[in-house]
């Protein structure tokens, strides 16, 4: 069952990403964005702040170019640099409806 302080922080909200952390998100310092979810994110490459409860980054999304499924299909990968991010947490990072720049996240 998740934390009921993620209720205080999801509310009814749509405007939240959330996903359970990867071995190769771990190894690699990143927080993956599904294509889907960009647009709760700002553009690629412009800076935002990240807080969690104990901490506050200066962040972006990044892409990667990537031929995962073959060079006949490029596309790219989006992500969020974040050291320390375990495999398995589950991180749900909302976006605060009165400051666009400023996202909170929860890492359980």
């Amino acid at each position: 069952m998740h934390d009921p302080r993620l209720l205080f922080i999801i509310g009814m909200s749509s405007n939240f990403y959330s996903r359970t952390i990867s071995l190769e998100e771990e190894r690699e310092g990143y927080i993956f964005i599904l294509k889907h979810r960009l647009m709760l994110f700002p553009s690629s490459g412009q800076l935002f702040t990240l807080k969690t409860k104990d901490t506050e980054r200066v962040v972006k999304v990044e892409a990667v170019s990537c031929v995962c499924r073959g060079a006949e299909l490029p596309h790219e990968h989006y992500f969020i640099r974040w050291k320390g991010i375990q495999e398995g947490n589950h991180v749900i990072i909302e976006q605060n409806d009165a400051t666009p720049r400023l996202f909170k996240m929860v890492i359980e």
